[in-house]
């Protein structure tokens, strides 16, 4: 089978998407850039993705008043 060089292969027993809420966009940021050297795709005040190397996106950030018991969303 033939395939694009850019397309992504999917791995078995990874997580594929994170997501996290977060009560303060900026601060979250800084923590995550500084923590784990993530890069960030910036989609207004509410969400920004969190940037996968090599392209796409592995994650995303969204805002919320606050954060609850139960808070990421993980996608296998």
């Amino acid at each position: 089978m033939g395939g694009c060089a850019n397309e992504m292969t999917h791995q078995h027993h990874i997580i594929d998407y994170i997501e996290l809420a977060v009560v303060d966009m900026a601060e979250a940021k800084r923590f995550y850039a500084t923590a784990f050297d993530w890069k960030f795709n910036e989609y207004g005040p509410e969400y920004t993705g969190i940037q996968r190397p090599g392209g796409g996106e592995v994650g995303g950030l969204r805002k919320e008043s606050s954060v609850q018991r139960g808070g990421p969303l993980i996608l296998l």
